[in-house]
């Protein structure tokens, strides 16, 4: 549930953003190769580490689920769609910040979105684990969130995916787009 969760809520995010995005004045919101490039980093490694997440210390202590009960039930097909919901709005709101102080909007929303995603792979994480139980997620994380700034500071790939420079200052709207997506993910997992 929790990868359907990241996978799904991301992709909610994504179709939301090319829709609306037009809407809030975005020609095109996110070139193709971005998006792509969004869902290499954020479903690729990962993704794979998320798969590997240990079980949480008290999961045999707990009553099990329902024998008929769906993995994407009424209550978690919500939970993804809220979650993608703000990711879209965060992401769209620091596209809209960008452009109105004359900053690279596209590249904006395009690392926004994919600190977005990065960061509810942490925050999907079990409460009750040891928080470097899973490196291999911590590692992957990591890796993507520095390609994912390669993206838009390194020639071959800003010229390969149409990005341009961020400052430092010009990246603090995509840490806030992560870390609005990260609490609201902490937060539906503690309600």
């Amino acid at each position: 549930r929790r990868f359907l969760t990241y996978g799904v809520s991301g992709g909610i995010a994504e179709i939301l953003i090319m829709l609306v995005g037009p809407l809030a004045g975005f020609t095109l919101p996110l070139q193709a190769g971005q998006i792509l490039w969004v869902n290499l980093l954020t479903h690729g490694l990962p993704g794979v580490a998320m798969g590997n997440e240990p079980a949480e210390a008290d999961v045999l202590s707990r009553p099990p689920r329902a024998p008929g009960e769906q993995l994407l039930n009424r209550r978690t097909g919500g939970r993804i769609a809220a979650l993608g919901l703000v990711v879209a709005t965060a992401t769209l709101l620091a596209g809209v910040y960008a452009r109105r102080w004359g900053h690279p909007w596209q590249s904006t929303m395009f690392l926004g979105l994919t600190f977005a995603q990065l960061a509810i792979a942490l925050a999907l994480r079990p409460r009750r684990t040891s928080r470097h139980h899973n490196r291999a997620l911590l590692g992957a994380v990591a890796l993507n969130v520095v390609l994912a700034v390669l993206a838009v500071s390194w020639r071959p790939l800003q010229e390969l995916l149409r990005t341009r420079s961020l400052s430092l200052a010009e990246i603090v709207p995509c840490l806030l787009v992560a870390v609005v997506a990260a609490a609201t993910a902490r937060w539906q997992t503690r309600h």
